[in-house]
């Protein structure tokens, strides 16, 4: 995978299920299939502070299936927006939100606070 360097809001968001398991369940709030398409609608919005929220309510939950969202809003054109959804990989612990994280670590053209944060997410992360 290459770096993500794309910054535009209007791309389609994969479609992301609820958590189900008895595991996920009890490391997350559970997100029911509403709150997920509210969610996937504001990550789409053009209001900046909007995409931002829904990235820190990503966050929050904690789910593994909200990673492939969470990668499109690597690309938002907003530092901030970009910034909660290292965050939030960083809360996610899962092999697909490491490999991000990998990814905006090394992603040259990212400003260097975000690959930071990202950086030390990777070292919390390091077995």
């Amino acid at each position: 995978m290459g770096p993500v360097t794309a910054r535009q809001t209007d791309v389609a968001l994969p479609t992301v299920a609820p958590a189900r398991s008895p595991s996920a369940a009890s490391q997350t709030r559970p997100f029911d299939a509403a709150s997920l398409a509210v969610l996937k609608e504001a990550l789409a919005s053009k209001d900046y502070a909007t995409r931002l929220v829904a990235a820190e309510a990503l966050g929050e939950a904690k789910l593994d299936s909200a990673v492939p969202w969470l990668e499109h809003v690597l690309g938002d054109p907003e530092h901030d927006v970009r910034m909660a959804a290292v965050e939030a990989l960083d809360r996610v612990h899962s092999p697909h939100a490491r490999a991000l994280l990998v990814t905006v670590r090394d992603d040259m053209t990212e400003e260097l606070d975000i690959r930071a944060v990202a950086a030390g997410a990777l070292l919390q992360t390091t077995p």
